[in-house]
């Protein structure tokens, strides 16, 4: 009886040492046998839970996400593109549809934006934007033809016409001559201005501002500037004022 009890006391102190050990040194499995000269080593291998370990309890719920990090910097993206001198007429079934003529970009106050004089185009990176233009044109002919100025479709070409954004847009006539005047004005002219919110979706969009007006009736117009004098505003030559001008700002990332 009493060598079974001294079995029992032995096996429950070496659990003992066994668990203190793991615990203490992070045990790697090896014991060294006292007393021998050899010191020879006892490989003991550990698998799956012993019978001086705990069953560990069930693992806690996971705790909530926490909050999203802000976003990266936005890219401001901006230009003012303009034409200042009047342009050449446009006139005849060939003239339609009207690239509108730019001939320079306010680098001062531009970025990320590309431009070609040469082709009259504006290349974009991709983002929202919103753009806002106006532009003055008059007749070239000395008789008034209402059609001339009956344009269908105002909107920007991207990518050589692979894909079309139609822009809003006001026209105002002038009709001084008109009410002054039995004669048919020889200078009828005619502002317009709009805007748009738009998408773009790849990097180096290539686009250019188009008109297109009725077939019926295309008498010569041209982009011209405007001036005032003589108590009323007609096309000319001041230094103030610009035929054409478009301003884009990027507004949003995509």
């Amino acid at each position: 009886m009493k060598k079974q009890l001294s079995i029992i006391l032995s096996i429950l102190s070496v659990c003992s040492l066994l668990s203190a050990s793991i615990e203490a040194s992070d045990f790697d499995g090896t014991l060294q046998e006292k007393g021998s000269k050899a010191k020879s080593k006892a490989k003991i291998t550990m698998s799956g839970s012993s019978c001086c370990q705990g069953n560990p309890g069930n693992q806690g719920a996971t705790g909530p996400a926490g909050p999203t990090g802000p976003t990266g910097p936005f890219s401001p993206v901006f230009a003012t593109l303009a034409r200042n001198e009047r342009s050449e007429v446009f006139s005849g079934a060939g003239m339609n549809p009207i690239t509108v003529p730019l001939d320079e970009i306010d680098f001062e106050t531009a970025e990320g934006v590309t431009f070609s004089a040469a082709n009259h185009t504006f290349t974009l990176p991709k983002g929202f934007y919103t753009i806002h233009f106006e532009f003055t044109m008059a007749l070239e002919n000395d008789n008034f033809q209402p059609t001339a100025f009956r344009f269908t479709n105002i909107y920007l070409d991207l990518n050589g016409d692979s894909s079309r954004i139609p822009l809003s847009w006001i026209m105002s006539i002038n009709d001084w001559n008109l009410l002054h005047s039995e004669d048919p004005p020889a200078d009828y002219w005619a502002t317009f201005s709009g805007s748009k919110t738009f998408k773009i979706s790849q990097d180096g969009t290539v686009a250019k501002f188009m008109i297109r007006r009725l077939t019926d009736n295309l008498d010569g117009i041209r982009f011209e500037r405007l001036s005032s004098s003589n108590g009323g505003y007609h096309p000319g030559e001041e230094e103030d004022n610009v035929a054409v001008r478009i301003t884009l700002h990027k507004i949003k990332d995509l």
